[in-house]
C-alpha cells in the first residue's frame, strides 16, 4: 500500500487577518519583542513495527509534520524502539529539517537502557533534548531528579517535563529539569483556561513550555462528548498562551490522535497546521492508494 502526503503552505484562512509581527512575535509586559518559540507536536510512531494507523510510515509522518511548519517531534515510541531503529528515525528526522525530543519519560523502564539511549543520541544532530516526565506525580521527584542528573552527566542537551496545570504539580521539579510548563485541554474537559495557566506556567519555569490541545477527549473517555477544537478555538488557544505567558516551546497534543481516531484527518489536519503555525495547506492529501 502507498500512503501518499502532500502538504504546501498557503495563505491564512481569510477570517483570520494577522500581520507577520503578529504571527512571528509577541510582546512582554516591558514592550519588547520575544523571540518565536519553537513549534512541536506529539506523534507516536514505531520503526520495527508500524501499527495500522492511517499514516503507520515514520517516514511519511514526519514529512507530513515539516511540511506543516514544525520544528520538534516528541514520538512516544522512542522510549521503546532499540538504538538501531531511534537512530534511524533520527536519519528521517534530520532528512526533514526536524528536530526531535527522545522520550524517556516511562519510569517502568530501567535507568541504564534509557542512559544508552541518550549516548547514543546525545551528538546526534536531529536531538533536541529528553522528555523525562510526562505528567508525573510529585511523589516521583527522586526519579525524575536521578534521571536529570544522569542525563547532565552525558550532554548538556536540555530537558523537558510537562504536568497537568496545576502549579503545585508543577513547582516541584522547577530545580530538576531545564524546559518546564504544563498542558492544558480546556475543549470538552474541565481544565483552566490557556491564559491562566500560561501566566502562572510562565512564572514558574525559567525556560517555560505549554501543552496545547488538538484532540477530543473521547479518545480516552468514550462516555463524553465528541468535541475536537476548531481552528479558530486552537489558534486562539495559542494566541492566549503568547499574550498571557513567554513560552519557549509550544508542543501540540497529538498528531497520531488526529491520524488514529478524527473522522477526517485530512480535513481537520490542515485547520491544527494553519492554527499551531499560520498557515495553511493549499493542498492536502492523507490518503492511501495502490
Amino acid at each position: 500500500m502507498l500512503i501518499s502526503v502532500a502538504l504546501t503552505r498557503g495563505a491564512p484562512p481569510a477570517h483570520a487577518v494577522h500581520t507577520p509581527a503578529q504571527q512571528l512575535a509577541h510582546r512582554s509586559t516591558d514592550g519588547d519583542v520575544a523571540a518565536v518559540p519553537k513549534s512541536g507536536i506529539y506523534d507516536a510512531c514505531s520503526m520495527g513495527a508500524p501499527e495500522g494507523q492511517l499514516l503507520p510510515d515514520c517516514g511519511l509522518r514526519l514529512s507530513a509534520i515539516s511540511q506543516g511548519g514544525f520544528d520538534l517531534v516528541l514520538n512516544y515510541s522512542t522510549g521503546s524502539m532499540s538504538i538501531a531503529d531511534n537512530l534511524a528515525y533520527a536519519a528521517l528526522a534530520r532528512s526533514r529539517n526536524l528536530q526531535l525530543v527522545w522520550n524517556l519519560s516511562d519510569y517502568r523502564q530501567p535507568l541504564p537502557a534509557k542512559l544508552d539511549l541518550v549516548r547514543a543520541t546525545a551528538s546526534h544532530p536531529a536531538t533536541w533534548g529528553y522528555y523525562i516526565g510526562d505528567e508525573v506525580r510529585p511523589d516521583d521527584r527522586g526519579q525524575v531528579k536521578q534521571l536529570s542528573s544522569a542525563i547532565r552527566a552525558i550532554t548538556p542537551k536540555p530537558t523537558l517535563l510537562v504536568s497537568r496545570p496545576k502549579p503545585y504539580l508543577l513547582r516541584p521539579f522547577a530545580k530538576l529539569v531545564d524546559y518546564l510548563g504544563p498542558d492544558t485541554y480546556p475543549v470538552g474537559g474541565s481544565d483552566p483556561p490557556v491564559c491562566e495557566t500560561s501566566r502562572w506556567g510562565t512564572a514558574a519555569a525559567r525556560n517555560p513550555v505549554i501543552v496545547l490541545q488538538s484532540f477530543s477527549w473521547s479518545i480516552d473517555y468514550p462516555g463524553m462528548p465528541t468535541q475536537w477544537p476548531s481552528a479558530r478555538r486552537m489558534r486562539r488557544m495559542r494566541e492566549a498562551a503568547l499574550r498571557c505567558g513567554r513560552p519557549k516551546l509550544i508542543f501540540w497534543f497529538c498528531f497520531h490522535c488526529v491520524t488514529d481516531y478524527h473522522p477526517n484527518p485530512a480535513l481537520y489536519w490542515p485547520n491544527l497546521v494553519w492554527a499551531a503555525n499560520g498557515t495553511k495547506p493549499a493542498a492536502t492529501a492523507i490518503s492511501s492508494g495502490g
